[in-house]
């Protein structure tokens, strides 16, 4: 048995009163630059023609108990706006089993074909608002996976997309439902550039993402932090300053991440920048770039304003701590344990554990001379990446195409 036959199967089961003759989705539509197109993604073989389809579509909507004027119009766009202004009193039946609604989707999704390209956007927009009225805490994940399909089966360049995103997050914030959207940061700047949209859809965009994201339970930090540099990426100096808010955000939610020790590309944010003359923007810069007795002499200084945001201090210290050490590892390769303890202030005896913490974070690379009594350091990230860091970087890559040429002459030697 084919898949085809299995789908087909399964529609006969599940969906027998609305989708009774589909074969087949026949292929998605294309568009050009993101430029708005008719809708062709849902054209469906039917064995019936459009006038009858819509006809089938009304009368079912008519037994639901909608008001729709028997029409004769030889255009089907008018007869398709009357369904769709009436399509929420399916959409919102919380008795209709959900089969049968997602069959009744289709139904009137694969009549899109014939919206003028003119009318799509319009159009497209009410019939995601109809899918998103009734929507309860019970059916609320089947709404999304409704918008869901909307989405998937619209060309992936199409900018219409972005139309059904944004009615997709917006549903997603009202539920709760954040994590349902399974959000890929990087997924979403590539479609940003596919769409071609403009500054105030791409702000627009990120500003639901963030909205969503910032009033759910969600604990990825490191999400919630990539959401909102795309978001601050959007605004530039004029307007910076009506960012600062959402600019103090990131600072605390970039801070307070565990995952997070480079966090340097953050001044490069016109909103951040904006924000030199502010306590803020001294605390940023010293998990940037300074040392744990500096954090210590901020936060002596300025202890109701940093509880005030909500860090923990014991969080910081431990995290400046190995700041710290990251520091001193790319200083110099050697580094005393007496050293550590005297930058870290750690009693002797816990230098070692610390030390493989650092390691298992995958922060240096390095081994311990106990004999000695020190660390030994191979590899270190590091806090900054500047004009001296690609000076070293070329030294080493050109260090290594020597011992390459002088490797392959040796070979060249050998076998001659």
């Amino acid at each position: 048995r084919s898949l085809v036959q299995y789908v087909v199967d399964y529609i006969y089961i599940h969906v027998p009163l609305l989708v009774p003759r589909v074969i087949i989705i026949g292929p998605r539509g294309t568009s050009t630059l993101g430029m708005t197109t008719p809708i062709t993604a849902f054209t469906a073989l039917i064995d019936v023609a459009e006038d009858e389809q819509c006809e089938e579509v009304e009368e079912y909507l008519t037994a639901k108990g909608a008001e729709i004027p028997p029409s004769s119009d030889a255009d089907l766009f008018p007869r398709l706006q009357q369904i769709i202004q009436q399509c929420h009193l399916v959409f919102q039946d919380k008795d209709l089993p959900q089969p049968e609604v997602e069959g009744f989707f289709y139904s009137v999704a694969s009549l899109f074909h014939i919206i003028p390209a003119e009318q799509t956007q319009e159009t497209l927009e009410l019939f995601c608002s109809k899918i998103a009225i009734g929507t309860t805490k019970e059916n609320g994940a089947f709404k999304l996976k409704l918008l869901g399909l909307m989405f998937c089966h619209l060309d992936r360049r199409d900018r219409l997309r972005y139309t059904v995103l944004c009615q997709r997050v917006r549903l997603a914030q009202e539920l709760g439902l954040f994590s349902s959207l399974r959000t890929n940061v990087d997924k979403l700047k590539e479609w940003v550039e596919e769409w071609h949209l403009s500054e105030s859809q791409t702000r627009t965009l990120y500003q639901l993402l963030w909205d969503a994201c910032s009033s759910s339970n969600n604990t990825n930090k490191s999400l919630s932090s990539q959401i909102l540099i795309e978001l601050l990426s959007t605004f530039t100096a004029s307007d910076a300053h009506e960012a600062a808010k959402l600019a103090e955000q990131l600072v605390v939610l970039v801070i307070s991440d565990p995952q997070q020790f480079i966090l340097d590309h953050l001044l490069r944010l016109e909103p951040i920048t904006a924000l030199k003359s502010e306590r803020i923007y001294q605390l940023l810069t010293i998990f940037i770039s300074e040392r744990y007795l500096q954090f210590v002499e901020f936060y002596e200084a300025n202890q109701t304003f940093v509880d005030g945001l909500g860090l923990d201090y014991s969080y910081c210290v431990h995290k400046m701590r190995l700041l710290t050490l990251i520091t001193l590892a790319v200083e110099s390769r050697e580094v005393a344990f007496s050293d550590l303890s005297s930058a870290l202030s750690l009693p002797r005896e816990e230098v070692e554990t610390f030390i493989l913490e650092a390691i298992r974070l995958k922060l240096v690379e390095a081994r311990m001379n106990q004999v000695s009594e020190k660390l030994i350091v191979t590899n270190s990230v590091h806090r900054t990446f500047h004009m001296e860091q690609w000076k070293l970087l070329h030294e080493r890559l050109s260090s290594w195409k020597q011992n390459i040429d002088s490797v392959k002459s040796s070979l060249k030697t050998v076998t001659a």
